[in-house]
């Protein structure tokens, strides 16, 4: 048998496969298509984590002294990668989401009406929408044994991204971009989305994402990274 016949047989072999392939799979995708595990994580499956101090954010403000927002400011003006090493707590995480990042519609700031930045394009801003001080949030506290939850609030209007954590007493809490995103101690998560919620128009419908499952690499990307 000559190299031409080898090539032949090769190619129907390929032909063969590929057929078989198709059929199985008629997206034409094999094993590079698979789609990544399922980011939601159930509430009652959120790794907790152990949060020194009984604060209370329904005020955050309370919390903050003048020497914080300084350290905390004072660091923002360093590249990320320093921000995330350097700033270690939930208050401090806060200060930074609610003094030092601005609200902004994604429209002005990426050019799309809705767009899920890395921190890293986040802090080269300092301006997003809630989503951005949520995905802000995780990416300072993932070097201190917070996961990266986020939790998507939902009503027939609107949506509303926060970072949230369980403490070891089984306690939920969020920070965002807005001070009235920061609460503490709730004893559930609805607890929590009330809390967070509207006088008029409640949320609703609550998903918690872990970001690292999704988007591994969601702090120094350059992708959009939307969870819905």
């Amino acid at each position: 048998m000559g190299i031409k016949g080898l090539l032949k047989i090769a190619g129907v072999s390929v032909l063969v496969y590929s057929a078989f392939a198709f059929i199985a799979n008629p997206s034409g995708c094999i094993s590079s298509c698979s789609k990544p595990k399922s980011s939601i994580v159930q509430p009652s499956e959120m790794k907790t984590v152990r949060v020194d101090g009984k604060l209370d954010y329904k005020d955050v403000r309370h919390y903050m002294t003048d020497e914080q927002i300084r350290r905390v400011e004072d660091t923002a003006k360093e590249d990320y990668k320093t921000v995330v090493k350097e700033l270690k707590t939930p208050l401090e995480a806060m200060i930074y989401c609610t003094k030092v990042l601005s609200y902004e519609k994604d429209i002005n700031v990426y050019g799309k009406k809705d767009y899920w930045a890395s921190f890293k394009n986040i802090h080269k801003n300092k301006k997003d929408d809630c989503d951005g001080g949520a995905f802000a949030a995780a990416a300072i506290l993932s070097d201190d044994g917070f996961p990266p939850y986020i939790a998507v609030f939902r009503n027939n209007k609107e949506a509303h991204a926060v970072f949230v954590y369980k403490t070891t007493e089984g306690k939920y809490g969020s920070i965002g971009i807005n001070t009235s995103d920061c609460v503490s101690g709730c004893g559930s998560i609805e607890e929590l989305r009330d809390r967070l919620s509207k006088v008029k128009d409640k949320y609703t419908h609550i998903k918690v994402y872990d970001l690292s499952k999704q988007y591994p690499d969601y702090i120094d990307n350059d992708k959009d990274n939307k969870l819905e």
